[in-house]
């Protein structure tokens, strides 16, 4: 079994492309010439311009095609595009390392092998990019990564027009902020899910056909969305295409300026995580809660020392108690004994994980 072995690099998730219609190949031009779309009979209901085609295969792969024209007032004419959304799970097995200069010429294999477009790589990393996801990975069990949610959430600088959505069930545990549509340059779409629980319950195909070899368990990952030109200015990125992508998170860059006694330097896309965190949330301590600890730990003591059953106690002092809410607590505290929870092991891993979490945010002398 393979061990994701990525964990606190930023990577790239996903990403629409740009290229001109007469630097590739057309094969499928039902898809992508005309945007036909054909009844089974063969009789052709609608023609649109700009609509996207999608590709969804089986094994839980999704492609997207479609055409674009838009006005160059330089040269004063009306170029066409195709556009396609590319993203890591075109990647299959090596669907944890991101999208890099390393793997893509899977990408390029795997959009080839459609017959619906022939893209050659240079095309492919000369193509401009719009709508980027940059993420990271790291280890997150399920409840600590719960209690990360709980706190991030309530640490979320208020102010109006943010779209704030927190999910916490079994099938989707996440954090929301904004969306594609509404994500601002200093407010982009920000999210932190549980990367197995996604996996499992979203795109559990995709799993079962290529991650049966890879132990994807108890993974955590936050995620973000620079969606256009003013995204990439707003972090000083002056990169556009796909190669300028990968050499700006691949390689170091730092810049000194011995008269003036300073350097400049950025650390890729860790830098862009850093100064969109900043921006979403508040800074606050962390603090160990303050629970019962010690009194659960005399309290199993006392359980396994007196062999009688301890239920008709709990339910004893329970009687004694009027208030709803508090019997539901003293219940709650029961069921968490007897399956021997250690509340304290509990705390403190999630106290472990968000000093990780929020040290990889921590900026340190970076020109973002």
């Amino acid at each position: 079994m393979t061990k994701v072995n990525n964990f606190w690099v930023p990577k790239i998730d996903s990403f629409k492309i740009w290229v001109l219609r007469d630097a590739v190949e057309i094969i499928n031009i039902t898809l992508i010439d005309k945007l036909k779309l054909v009844r089974s009979d063969g009789l052709i209901v609608d023609e649109v311009d700009g609509k996207s085609v999608p590709i969804d295969l089986e094994d839980g792969r999704k492609f997207k095609f479609w055409r674009y024209k838009q006005y160059d007032f330089q040269d004063k004419n009306t170029p066409e595009y195709i556009g396609i959304i590319i993203n890591a799970k075109h990647l299959k097995k090596r669907y944890f390392e991101g999208i890099n200069s390393g793997n893509i010429d899977i990408i390029l294999d795997e959009l080839n092998s459609l017959n619906v477009i022939r893209i050659t790589k240079d095309v492919l990393l000369n193509a401009r990019v719009n709508d980027l996801d940059i993420c990271f990975d790291f280890p997150a069990k399920i409840e600590p990564f719960h209690k990360l949610i709980q706190r991030f959430s309530d640490m979320v600088k208020q102010q109006w027009g943010v779209d704030k959505n927190a999910k916490h069930t079994k099938e989707h545990l996440a954090l929301y902020l904004n969306n594609r549509r509404t994500g601002k340059p200093s407010r982009p779409y920000f999210k932190f899910y549980h990367k197995t629980i996604e996996l499992k319950n979203n795109s559990k195909a995709f799993a079962d056909k290529f991650l049966k070899n890879v132990d994807f368990e108890n993974i955590g990952r936050c995620e973000m969305t620079l969606a256009n030109a003013k995204h990439f200015k707003h972090h000083n990125i002056k990169s556009r295409t796909l190669a300028e992508m990968f050499e700006y998170n691949e390689v170091p860059f730092k810049k000194e300026f011995k008269t003036l006694g300073i350097s400049i330097e950025h650390n890729g896309f860790k830098g862009v995580l850093q100064k969109s965190y900043n921006g979403w949330f508040i800074k606050r301590e962390i603090n160990f809660a303050p629970k019962d600890f010690w009194y659960i730990k005399i309290i199993k003591g006392l359980i396994g020392w007196i062999p009688v059953d301890s239920w008709p106690i709990f339910e004893y002092v329970m009687s004694k108690e009027k208030n709803a809410h508090t019997k539901a607590k003293m219940r709650q505290c029961y069921n968490d004994i007897m399956a021997h929870k250690d509340a304290y092991q509990q705390e403190k891993e999630r106290v472990e994980l968000v000093e990780e979490v929020e040290q990889f945010f921590r900026i340190k002398n970076t020109g973002h």
